[in-house]
């Protein structure tokens, strides 16, 4: 209901960055009925529909208003949405397999999907979605039939997969992924800007890209942080990471910054 839904979003409010800006401009958000949300601002804010759509991390998921009110820092006890498919609690092990049956009361809506909306028209009666930290392993399973289906296999044992005539490979992301490297900047020697200039200038996004994808099919060099081929798309101060011909320019910049050299440790994630 409607009520569930407000319950939801002031808990989303709190959570998420993009939530909070937009609960800076509330000045009420309301269930009048059943069926009607309210929302009143205190002056106009253009990213309303772009908050409450948004497709990323924290999403203002609805959930019942007995859930959405479990206090802040504590886990939510249950997994209940209201779309096409049912959690199976029962089979859940955590880090291992996550179930889901179709929703067989649910009733798409009528137009086509279209990314996170649209009609979501179940066409299995259950999905099981597997854990597998291995990648290798993974690929073994779908290779032998074990598994149907895997988002994003190394591009390094990709040539093994397209060898197999039973297995389909796709880009299913036209937009493709963006790698980001991200200096520290409340902490020396990346809180002097000549410093983080001199490092960019030295990033040659090619040498990046070869050593991350290695597979001229699956990448592209964009120097558009708001993605080549959308209406944002501007390489202005990109060309020397397009080029990769900037490492002149950065050690003068290095040498002008008055860095003194004091160490730079660099994370690895993981999971990249």
């Amino acid at each position: 209901t409607a009520e569930d839904c407000v319950a939801s979003l002031k808990r989303w409010g709190r959570n998420d960055g993009m939530g909070q800006k937009l609960m800076d401009f509330t000045a009420s958000l309301e269930a009048p009925d059943a069926k009607t949300i309210v929302l009143k601002l205190k002056e106009p804010y253009g990213l309303v529909l772009e908050s409450i759509g948004k497709p990323s991390s924290l999403v203002p998921f609805m959930m019942p208003k007995r859930l959405a009110e479990t206090p802040q820092g504590q886990q939510i006890p249950e997994q209940i949405g209201s779309g096409p498919f049912k959690f199976v609690k029962a089979e859940f092990q955590p880090g291992v397999k996550a179930v889901y049956e179709k929703n067989t009361d649910y009733v798409p809506r009528k137009e086509p999907a279209s990314w996170t909306s649209g009609g979501k028209v179940v066409k299995v009666d259950r999905v099981e979605w597997i854990t597998m930290a291995d990648a290798q392993t993974a690929v073994n399973a779908l290779q032998s039939g074990d598994i149907d289906f895997m988002e994003a296999p190394p591009y390094d044992l990709l040539p093994v997969l397209e060898a197999n005539p039973d297995l389909k490979i796709d880009v299913l992301n036209k937009f493709g992924f963006q790698t980001l490297g991200r200096m520290n900047f409340l902490n020396p020697p990346f809180d002097n800007v000549k410093v983080r200039r001199a490092a960019f200038l030295a990033l040659n996004q090619k040498d990046v890209l070869d050593a991350l994808v290695g597979n001229a099919k699956y990448q592209k060099i964009c120097g558009a942080v708001f993605v080549c081929g959308t209406p944002l798309e501007t390489d202005v101060g990109a060309e020397t990471l397009i080029k990769g011909n900037g490492m002149a320019e950065a050690k003068k910049a290095l040498a002008e910054s008055g860095y003194d050299g004091t160490p730079i440790a660099i994370m690895a994630p993981g999971d990249v």
